[in-house]
């Protein structure tokens, strides 16, 4: 504890002589040192117990406790007016940050690292999901305030300081604990992009942050990325194709077939394009039924009505919908580390409806949040879009959740496209659904599904009622569009845009009610499976198509039926209706290598919940250990030259 500068007391004793009191001082200057290391290196402990369910003492001490020990140690040699103050502060600091780590992980399944944490605002909308994970067991990361507390007003009553360290010797101790930090560091660093999906958990959370915002040099130069030629801040147009051979070759894919060959190629040509963005609609509750009840009887007509593909799988990263996003009108891989909209939003973003807008028409996209959200209001013309309309421009007398209710939104984008199709205006709208939301909370008065009891109070319960709202609003939507004409003279693209039921919040019971519906267990590639259905102008008769796809084959597979040639540009994914070999990643909510190919979903994963399944049915099979590194590596080379195609593109 500091000095205390204490006016000294004279005060006469027994035998009538003078004595002076003095603050005391103590001896044991390691004490802040040492208490406070100790109890951070304890809860780091807790955290990865937590996360990791590991619980080795020698990792904890050979890994996380040396960057700890180099925290205080500098707080020690730097903070010597006011230690007490940074002492704490610095235990707060790190404590909360623990905490958080903990808490997102819990939900969204994996640690954030700090570019994440910054953004801490985006999760606002899932606040109350994310509140309710909280237990008493989190407290402990706040355990010994009181005692520090207690501690210190007990030494300043007592008049009792506690030296600081020699500044020679906290510097000294810092240096050691630096060279034992820089030992799982520099490992981390220099690990393959496929560890380093590991290297929390390998190397020490500590490292992971550190190594999350450090360049890989080993992935450069894996991926060629002399491929990625750079002119004036734009790829030329040998560069372009140089990179468009590269990812066929690591796809393995075939080139597409000569245009008078491509089935389905320019029959919507000139046709309006509806892309809805559905909010959590998973593959799961399509074509199901609860004791008789269809859950989605809607999107199931459109589906029947249209070409529905029900092995698609989301590939969104940390912007979670913003990624699909940008993902659906791109046809390029979203980012491991950030949200696409965040750390590329200045940029000028190849993409279908910026192509569509050259030819002519009005490329327009409608959320009822505000496109401050996920930074949207540059997202949104780094795409292409003409305008874009957010809360601003939808009616407050029906908000459900985080804003206008699905009812609301689709009011609006029916009335904008009458009035574009007034005007002979061909227009490209995308609609992003809002209501169906974590955590669900649906008022009751709007359940219209007759639930068993059993699912009274469930996350199960919430999410079915949620999301067959959100199919009724779109079930009024298209009736609308079918009464108007608009219907039959439009390309129509309904896709889910992520998970709505996380495994890793869910109880025993409503993992089981999950099971019931689905006769099998929820599992990942479950949690990762999205509905896929589009309404093809003259397509008689619903098809059903069993080939697996990514999000990033909806811009090819639209491009081909809107009749318009990519096949100079850059994207990942595969025209479906005209395939070419499946190989896309998933990235951010699992391991880097995690992949799905023509058949097969593989998560990679230190933990439960890895191994391999069939894309179509999602249940567990074996694969050939050569085959799967091998397509892993392949993958991952792929989302590098997605981050580098991105990174070379040119500020608006």
């Amino acid at each position: 504890m500091e000095a205390l500068t204490t006016l000294n007391k004279e005060k006469v004793d027994g035998s009538g002589s003078t004595r002076i009191d003095r603050p005391r001082t103590g001896s044991i200057s390691w004490t802040y040192l040492l208490g406070f290391s100790f109890a951070v290196i304890a809860k780091v402990g807790l955290a990865r117990v937590m996360v990791y369910h590991d619980s080795s003492i020698i990792r904890l001490l050979l890994i996380e406790a040396p960057p700890v020990i180099l925290m205080f140690a500098l707080v020690e040699a730097i903070g010597r007016r006011r230690r007490t103050l940074a002492y704490v502060v610095t235990d707060l600091i790190v404590s909360s940050l623990l905490l958080s780590a903990v808490v997102y992980s819990a939900y969204f399944g994996r640690v954030p690292s700090l570019l994440v944490l910054r953004l801490a605002v985006q999760l606002e909308a899932v606040s109350t999901s994310i509140l309710a994970l909280l237990g008493p067991i989190h407290l402990l990361f706040f355990a010994e305030m009181p005692l520090i507390a207690l501690w210190v007003w007990r030494q300043r009553r007592r008049q009792e300081s506690v030296e600081p360290l020699p500044r020679k010797a906290a510097l000294s101790i810092a240096l050691v604990a630096a060279l034992a930090f820089a030992v799982p560091l520099i490992r981390g660093i220099n690990d393959t992009p496929v560890d380093r999906a590991f290297v929390g958990e390998r190397r020490g959370v500590w490292v992971q942050q550190v190594v999350e915002i450090v360049p890989n040099q080993l992935l450069s130069r894996l991926t060629g990325s002399a491929a990625v030629e750079v002119s004036s801040g734009r790829l030329d147009p040998e560069g372009t194709q140089e990179l468009i051979e590269r990812i066929q070759e690591i796809k393995g894919a075939s080139e597409l077939p000569p245009v008078a060959d491509r089935e389905f190629f320019g029959v919507a040509q000139g046709r309006n394009v509806i892309v809805v963005v559905a909010e959590s609609l998973q593959g799961i509750v399509i074509g199901r039924e609860i004791d008789g009840e269809e859950i989605t009887p809607n999107f199931n007509a459109f589906a029947r009505e249209g070409l529905y593909f029900p092995n698609t799988y989301s590939q969104i990263g940390p912007g979670n919908t913003s990624d699909a996003e940008f993902i659906v009108n791109s046809g390029l891989c979203a980012l491991e580390k950030e949200a696409v909209s965040v750390a590329f939003g200045d940029r000028e973003i190849p993409s279908l409806p910026r192509d569509l807008r050259d030819a002519g028409y009005a490329a327009l996209t409608f959320h009822a949040n505000t496109a401050a959200f996920w930074n949207r209001t540059e997202l949104y013309p780094a795409l292409g879009f003409d305008r874009y309309f957010d809360e601003a421009a939808f009616p407050d007398h029906d908000i459900l959740g985080m804003g206008a209710s699905d009812n609301v939104l689709f009011d609006e984008v029916a009335s904008m496209l009458e009035q574009m199709v007034a005007e002979e205006t061909p227009v490209y709208i995308e609609a992003l659904t809002l209501t169906n939301h974590v955590p669900f909370e649906l008022p009751e008065n709007l359940w219209e599904m007759d639930l068993p009891a059993r699912y009274e109070g469930t996350a199960v319960g919430r999410y079915l009622q949620s999301v067959n709202y959100s199919d009724r609003a779109f079930g009024e939507f298209i009736a609308r569009l079918k009464r108007t004409g608009i219907y039959e003279a439009s390309l129509i693209v309904v896709m889910g845009d992520h998970f709505g039921l996380q495994r890793t919040t869910m109880t025993e019971e409503e993992l089981l009610l999950a099971e019931e519906m689905l006769d099998h267990t929820y599992g990942w590639p479950d949690r990762l499976n999205i509905p896929l259905m589009l309404s093809i102008p003259g397509l008689e008769g619903g098809v059903v198509n069993e080939r697996v796809a990514g999000q990033v084959d909806v811009v090819p597979t639209m491009a081909n039926l809107l009749g318009v040639l990519m096949d100079e540009k850059v994207l990942f994914g595969q025209d479906l209706l005209n395939p070419t070999g499946q190989l896309a990643g998933v990235r951010y909510y699992h391991p880097a290598g995690t992949y799905i190919d023509d058949t097969t979903i593989y998560i990679r994963s230190s933990s439960e919940g890895a191994g391999s399944f069939d894309a179509r049915t999602r249940r567990p099979i074996e694969l050939d250990s050569e085959a799967v590194a091998d397509a892993v590596d392949r993958v991952v080379l792929l989302q590098a030259l997605s981050d580098e195609y991105l990174a070379s593109l040119p500020e608006r």
